[in-house]
């Protein structure tokens, strides 16, 4: 009997769940699932949120500057501007306006967000009533040497063209009197936004422009004085491309770094938003994945309506932009940065296997870091198919504080997902290790169901053995209770001792018992 009941308890055993752990803590665990904007590289063995110097992350401070106070001649915007970092010293010029009116003013900053505006604003004044620079709007500051120089758009409320200035101290300009650039053929009907940078002994303008049936696209013209230009013969160069864009692309800033152009814009009519392109000769544009680089905020935010006009400053490796933003009613200036992060990304794991459908998952816990501003969530989810289908549970509510309990139905296949998200864009949560933890069969146990097989066997066979040893000496107690049965064994017979049952002359041995039988005693005779 001992053996057997050792048997059985060892397969018992054997069937008993077992507490395991699956964890992730190299880059191989974690390239094995799949990764949207997360970043596995910078650290290996750790997940960040992807960076790029083509997004952009507002400044909480936005926005940095708006229009005066009542009275004052920019009281209803301040919108379209162009910054220079010049001396140690942010610098902007910027489109201010009273109605419909603007002129552009100048401020300064030693940190790009707390400007003080000029006292002798505007600097450069609008036209008189009917003037061909009547609203001057979208002014474009380029340094040439020692003496800035300023394109701009003026608008007589018939058509825009381009004006030109010159200063020697970026405050007392002095206008040229008229356009020194109108429009022609596919932009008889505007021609507005100007860009130019300085190539060796040429300067080269883009521009925006339409033909009277307000889709704006981009040309590009040279001059050697600013003044006189001559148009690119296969202008436009770029036109509306992307859904997003809808009827318009303006050009903003191009930056030219190691022979390669880069190209910041405007788009949108009912949604403005701001893209990027990139080109090799300033001709044939591409679009960057990463278009539109900075989008509205939020509904009711100072610029939840647009994000538009914008002016780019090279800081080493970082970029600074100025936007001109709008809540639907008033249009401010607003600053983002870039590298930034991306908003959100995520990490799907691939599917565990814990090879027993009852398998139960108990326990999510993860390290990392969560700067503020951003956060780390953890979901997963059940199922007993190695392929998650609808049979597969939902997945969990996020948690976003470790350890979290799992709260999942008994399941053999077990998948889980990470969320990492930053609201600003300045820094980036980090996931360091991730780790699940379960009660499940042991994997090393191998296929337990032949060994539950045979312990159903040997069980059996023990309790039929003993079943068949004991009924016999039980009958045997019984018979002995009874002296009857003795007493009605007929005269001549021979019967066991034990039992009592009649046995076969000459047999040694029981047949019901098995006890042993003596043989008879020979008879003697009385004397």
């Amino acid at each position: 009997m001992v053996f057997p009941i050792i048997l059985a308890m060892s397969v018992v055993a054997s069937t008993t769940a077992s507490g395991d752990m699956w964890t992730w803590t190299s880059q191989l665990d974690f390239t094995a699932g799949v990764l949207t904007n997360l970043d596995s590289t910078s650290a290996p063995g750790s997940l960040l949120l992807n960076s790029s110097l083509e997004l952009f992350r507002k400044s909480p401070l936005n926005p940095v500057l708006s229009p005066g106070p009542s009275g004052a001649w920019d009281e209803s915007a301040t919108n379209s501007m162009a910054v220079l970092f010049d001396a140690g010293l942010f610098k902007m010029w910027y489109a201010g306006c009273t109605g419909i009116v603007c002129g552009i003013g100048y401020a300064t900053s030693s940190d790009g967000v707390n400007w003080t505006k000029d006292l002798r604003n505007p600097v450069i004044p609008a036209g008189s009533s009917g003037s061909w620079d009547y609203i001057l709007q979208n002014p474009h500051v380029l340094k040439d040497g020692t003496t800035y120089k300023m394109w701009f758009s003026a608008n007589d409320l018939s058509t825009i063209r381009l004006g030109y200035a010159v200063s020697s101290d970026g405050v007392n300009w002095v206008k040229y009197p008229s356009p020194v650039l109108s429009g022609l053929t596919w932009d008889v009907g505007a021609v507005s936004t100007p860009v130019v940078i300085r190539e060796a002994t040429r300067l080269t303008l883009w521009y925006s422009g339409q033909s009277g049936d307000f889709v704006y696209r981009i040309g590009r013209a040279s001059s050697t004085d600013g003044i006189n230009w001559t148009r690119d013969p296969s202008n436009p160069i770029m036109s509306p491309l992307e859904p997003w864009e809808e009827s318009r692309v303006h050009p903003m800033e191009v930056i030219l770094q190691n022979g390669s152009y880069e190209l910041y814009y405007y788009a949108g009519f009912s949604y403005v938003q701001i893209g990027h392109a990139i080109s090799p000769d300033g001709v044939s544009w591409s679009r960057s994945p990463a278009t539109p680089v900075l989008a509205p905020g939020s509904s009711g935010s100072w610029d939840g309506a647009s994000a538009g006009v914008c002016s780019v400053v090279v800081l080493g490796q970082a970029r600074w932009m100025w936007y001109s933003g709008s809540d639907g009613s008033t249009r401010r200036i607003g600053l983002a940065k870039s590298p930034s992060y991306a908003s959100s990304g995520s990490f799907v794991s691939k599917v565990l296997d814990s090879r027993w459908n009852l398998t139960r998952w108990d326990l999510l816990d993860w390290a990392g870091t969560t700067p503020v501003q951003s956060a780390i969530a953890v979901t997963a989810r059940v199922g007993n198919v190695s392929i998650p289908d609808g049979s597969w549970s939902g997945w969990t509510s996020p948690a976003y504080v470790s350890p979290a309990a799992v709260t999942l139905p008994r399941a053999r296949y077990f998948q889980v997902a990470v969320m990492l998200s930053s609201e600003s864009g300045a820094a980036t949560p980090r996931l360091d290790e991730l780790r699940v933890t379960y009660l499940g069969v042991t994997e090393s146990r191998g296929d337990l169901i032949p060994w539950v097989i045979l312990a159903i066997i040997v069980a059996a066979g023990v309790v039929l053995l003993s079943v068949a040893v004991w009924y016999p000496r039980g009958g045997n107690a019984r018979s002995r209770s009874l002296p009857a049965s003795v007493s009605s064994k007929e005269p001549g017979n021979r019967y066991c001792p034990a039992c009592g049952t009649p046995t076969t002359p000459g047999a040694l041995f029981c047949g019901r018992c098995g006890r042993e039988l003596r043989p008879p005693e020979p008879s003697r005779s009385l004397k």
